[in-house]
């Protein structure tokens, strides 16, 4: 490699009598090299510095070259260690590529190559003799001396104190070996040991000792990287060949190699091999090779953790990595080092694949992402993500600041490093400065003292938690106010909800309102309009009037929404029953709302027959419809309707405050319960998500999710009323149907709950994934490892995660995108005081409020989990609690005394985690109720369908968690009575299930037990029972059936089984 130097140019004085006149002049005179022919000459000359006497016998006479190249000689500013490496015979290389800077390396070490300029010129004199080289004879003579060259810069050598790998990984990169590949090398580019030596700026021990670490392989000549694909089936099949062979698992001996080879490609096998055994094995004294676990962990580790999720729990991570080592081999926390963080700001802790080779080069950018991953480090974690790069970074150690460069070898310390001061410490800098400037006298200390207390205070964490908050603090602020401002205007003009839809239709009447997929039905807001009045005016005519209730048991449709908001204009309340249910909860339901008439489908009518001839339900004073087709016992709502007037009714006296419907929420009770929500509730939910997710009238909003919930009821289809979307409207949810009918009607929004994205990634790609125009999906319930793979995959512009309750006052969303958060709390402290939501602390094993000597609840600071409420202020309409039908029920969703004596608080019975931002993470249920499949199930309700059976003595009901899946499936555990046939009871027990709750509510465990403690501390064995889930290691030796989807009854779980529904292999539950 050629070096270039460019040489530097100097501009001198021309001005002949300025101040360097004469020494330019003296230069001048050197290099026109004028010659000295007599020793008379020479002595004159001499005189000027010195008496004649004084000079040594030999004059030498400086003489340039007729025309000597400038450029002939390089001067090298050489260190002592390269000195030493040159006189022993090691050779110098310059290495890289043209468009890196030069480096010049010996055998061992790098030297980084630095042009220095002089002061004054440097003459090259290889014959001239120095003072005490020429004698001290009194005879005197001249010698010549020829100047070979002039030179006005050199070379600084510096050794390079960390070799970075990213270029070597670079290259090797470009030629990975793969599972398939061909016994000839098909490549155009590939990279031998000496083509790798001159494109890379290292020396030839520092990419020997480089290459070691990498999983490299020379194959055919050249070096291959072995892939991630590799690599991993290679590894499998070791594992499998341990689990086959004789040997103990912690060795590998020839007869392990022999069975590898029936696996591995034939081209690559001894290849690979050989690297196994070079990087992670050490030689026996017999034939067998010791496997070393720390590398070979730290291998199996980073496979598991590249797997299909981009978290994971790290008790799920500890399960898997398990089952994947062989037997005599177990992780240690060393093991994990350089390939993964950790976040417990989230749920619980998690663990992700994190490898140097994904962090940027540049110190600064790899310090702040290792740090903004994970919060805390020790020297050790950290050490191996900056051993490839040179590290200069304040950090504080106990409170200290350091200034120093990390270096490979760092001992192992307690403490952790932060990048930011405490506020304390802080505080204790700026008053000990402030009485240095003081004891110093300096005038005008003040001015200092200000300037560094400033700056001392944007070194804390505290300032750097609100620089990062500040500005989603201040959106939610304006958001805030902005639905404040909206909901007060409109309770100003108490216009009920109807109005609201009227400005619509006036707005664009001919505009398309609702769209049924399945029917193809499409009505416009005028023709919308016409039909809810149609609605109303024959409810009217039939004597209904303000305060009645109707029961709507329907499924997804254009009527479903019509006929609520068309009873609104005549002030009856709509009652919107589950059609999930059956039997006693749908009797309850209907019963419990004092329904005066019920109107359902032809295909739900068989289902409401049989609650009443089952005799859990009365209907003989209350009319039944269904909405069209003639069916024996009600009458067709389609024909009736068709002759009725669709002007504008006479409506009663109706107003923002009255109640419009009853939605359903499941509760400890067991049964469902209405909640009360009224015009101005519906009002303020359906435009907090117009105002949150930025949906106008240009949006398509496609609704799969039921419209008897909250979420799609209110949420989904009030986007119509409140700001004039248009809504496409499906039946039921099909995750083969979603895309194609969002690019089939053009839909640009739409809901979901976790397992909607679930079901969604699940599926195969297809190509109308990437042509819809879907920019938002808001919703609750989407796991944080597997946000960034929904919206990359599906390229989803915006996510609107969000928290919140049908009948509570606590709701919050999640403004920025902050991934797996539902929303966030301002994390000033001294504002949370006037917050309205909170989170209280919770005995983790009793589940009770936690209440100081007092009496009063102790609220969560950030870092801790709590159970959320909304403080109840009954002057404030948007902070009142209008709770259920029945009161009773009421009265239990009610904390007192909780932060003063006299308070009151809306309980939601949610434990969600606050971490240190202020971001807010759903954690689980309180109580007697957990969540699968987006639905509120209750413990309660499904003990009640068990423990009726003669068989069973006892029976407990709990949810577990279920590998990935979103929220956690119930599980019974169940006492059987003595002598009863276990499968006869399987199948009784599984027809009753059936015919009594919703599938989601269906047990997917049922755990035959011994006993089941119900003694006073029933609650702390229930428990237990919860985390020991359908473990069968676990379980001590107990039985337990998973719900087979197959036969729609309970089979026998076995460790296979077990396995396959924690990793995701069968999902059918």
């Amino acid at each position: 490699m050629e070096l270039f130097v460019e040489r530097k140019k100097r501009v001198h004085e021309k001005n002949e009598n300025g101040p360097f006149a004469k020494e330019r002049k003296a230069r001048e005179e050197v290099r026109a090299a004028i010659p000295l022919h007599s020793l008379d000459h020479v002595s004159t000359f001499l005189k000027i510095v010195r008496e004649e006497e004084n000079v040594m016998g030999e004059l030498q006479r400086l003489n340039f070259t007729t025309k000597f190249p400038l450029y002939d000689y390089k001067l090298i500013q050489v260190p002592r260690a390269m000195l030493k490496d040159v006189v022993e015979g090691q050779k110098l290389v310059f290495r890289g590529d043209m468009e890196d800077s030069p480096v010049l390396c010996t055998e061992e070490t790098t030297y980084s190559i630095k042009e220095v300029e002089t002061s004054n010129s440097m003459l090259l004199t290889p014959t001239l003799k120095t003072a005490t080289e020429v004698g001290d004879t009194q005879e005197k003579y001249i010698t010549n001396v020829s100047i070979n060259s002039l030179c006005h810069h050199y070379l600084e050598l510096e050794k390079v104190p960390c070799v970075t790998p990213f270029r070597l990984r670079e290259l090797l990169h470009q030629n990975e070996l793969h599972w398939d590949w061909p016994s000839e090398d098909s490549q155009t580019k590939t990279y031998s040991i000496d083509d790798l030596r001159s494109h890379v700026q290292m020396s030839d021990g520092e990419m020997s000792m480089m290459l070691s670490k990498m999983p490299v392989v020379e194959h055919l000549g050249k070096m291959r990287w072995l892939s991630l694909e590799l690599r991993r089936k290679f590894f499998t099949s070791l594992i499998d060949a341990f689990d086959d062979d004789a040997y103990p698992e912690v060795q590998i001996t020839e007869l392990t190699f022999s069975a590898l080879r029936n696996f591995l490609p034939e081209n690559v096998t001894d290849h690979i091999i050989k690297w196994f055994l070079t990087s992670m094995c050490t030689k026996s004294d017999s034939d067998a090779y010791n496997v070393d676990a720390g590398p070979f962990v730290h291998e199996i580790a980073a496979h598991v953790l590249q797997g299909p999720f981009r978290r994971i729990a790290v008790r799920d991570f500890e399960k898997m990595l398990d089952t994947a080592l062989p037997c005599g081999i177990k992780m240690e926390p060393s093991h994990l080092l350089g390939i993964s963080v950790r976040s417990e700001d989230v749920r619980e802790t998690y663990i992700s694949y994190l490898s140097p080779e994904d962090l940027p080069e540049d110190t600064r950018e790899r310090l702040r992402i290792l740090f903004s991953l994970q919060k805390a480090w020790t020297i050790n974690e950290l050490c191996p993500y900056l051993e490839d790069v040179r590290v200069y970074a304040r950090v504080v150690v106990k409170g200290k600041p350091l200034l120093e460069y990390f270096v490979v070898g760092l001992n192992s310390r307690p403490h952790r490093v932060h990048m930011a001061d405490t506020p304390s410490d802080a505080l204790w800098r700026i008053a000990a400065f402030a009485i240095i400037m003081l004891l110093s006298g300096r005038d005008r200390w003040w001015i200092v003292f200000v300037l560094y207390s400033i700056y001392r205070l944007t070194q804390t964490e505290w300032f750097d938690r609100i620089r990062q908050t500040i500005r989603r603090d201040l959106m939610g602020l304006a958001l805030l106010i902005r639905v404040k401002l909206d909901c007060r205007r409109r309770l100003k003009a108490n216009r009920p909800l109807h109005e609201v839809f009227l400005e619509q239709v006036r707005k664009h009447p001919q505009k398309v309102a609702c769209v049924e997929i399945e029917t193809g039905r499409r009505v416009t807001f005028e023709e919308l309009n016409r039909i809810l009045n149609k609605y109303a005016n024959y409810f009217d005519s039939l004597g209904y009037k303000k305060g009645d209730v109707v029961a709507i048991f329907m499924e997804n449709s254009i009527d479903f929404f019509a006929l609520w908001l068309g009873l609104s204009k005549i002030g009856v309340i709509s009652a919107f029953i589950n059609s999930n249910l059956k039997l006693e909860p749908l009797a309850y339901s209907i019963t419990s709302a004092n329904c005066k008439c019920i109107v359902t489908t032809p295909k739900l009518k068989p289902v409401l027959d049989e609650s009443v001839t089952q005799g859990v339900l009365n209907i003989d004073n209350k009319e039944v419809f269904v909405t069209d087709g003639a069916i024996e016992g009600a009458k067709s709502l389609s024909d009736e309707v068709r002759a009725v007037s669709d002007r504008e009714p006479v409506c009663e006296n109706v107003n923002f405050q009255d109640v419009l419907c009853y939605v359903y929420t499941s509760g400890t009770t067991g049964n469902p319960k209405p909640a009360v929500i009224k015009h101005f509730r519906f009002y303020w939910m359906a435009m907090g998500a117009c105002k949150s997710f930025h949906i106008t009238g240009d949006d398509v909003i496609y609704i799969t999710m039921p419209m008897y919930h909250s979420a799609a009821g209110i949420m989904g289809i009030g986007t119509v009323i409140v700001s004039g979307t248009t809504a496409v409207i499906r039946k039921k949810f099909s995750a083969s149907n979603f895309w194609k009918d969002c690019v089939k009607f053009d839909c640009t929004a739409s809901q979901y709950i976790g397992e909607i994205c679930r079901y969604l990634l699940a599926q195969k790609p297809c190509e109308e994934e990437k042509q819809h125009k879907v920019r938002l999906m808001w919703g609750n319930g989407l796991r944080a490892e597997i946000w960034n793979e929904f919206v990359s995959r599906f390229g989803i512009t915006r996510i609107g995660e969000l928290y919140g309750s049908t009948e509570g006052n606590s709701n919050i969303v999640n403004i920025d995108n902050h991934i797996g958060s539902c929303g966030f709390f301002p994390i000033y402290p001294y504002i949370t005081g006037l917050y309205p939501i909170r989170l209280l602390k919770v005995d983790q094993e009793t589940g009770e409020l936690v209440r100081d000597a007092n009496g009063l609840c102790i609220p969560c600071c950030p870092g801790e989990l709590g159970e959320m409420v909304g403080v109840i202020r009954n002057k404030d309409v948007l902070l009142k609690f209008e709770g259920y039908v029945n009161k009773g029920d009421t009265q239990k969703k009610i904390y007192r005394d909780v932060f003063e004596h006299g308070d009151q608080v809306f309980a939601s019975g949610d434990i969600l985690y606050w971490d240190k931002l202020g971001y807010l993470y759903f954690k689980d249920r309180r109580g007697d109720t957990f969540r699968w499949k987006g639905e509120n199930v209750s413990t309660t309700e499904v003990e009640g369908i068990l423990q009726p059976l003669m068989s069973v003595v006892d029976a407990t009901v709990y949810g577990v968690e279920v590998g990935k899946n979103e929220g956690r499936a119930g599980m019974a555990a169940v006492v059987l009575a003595e002598g009863i046939d276990v499968e006869k009871f399987l199948l009784e027990t599984a027809k009753r299930l059936i015919a009594n709750l919703a599938g989601y509510a269906i047990p997917v465990f049922i755990r035959l037990c011994k006993e089941v403690d119900r003694t006073g501390t029933f609650k702390l064995k229930k428990i237990d029972l919860q985390k020991q889930g359908f473990d069968l290691k676990l379980c001590k030796g107990d039985p337990v059936y998973y719900w087979n989807a197959a036969v729609k009854g309970y089979s026998l779980l076995d460790a296979k089984m077990q396995n396959d529904i924690e990793t995701g292999v069968y999902n059918r539950l």
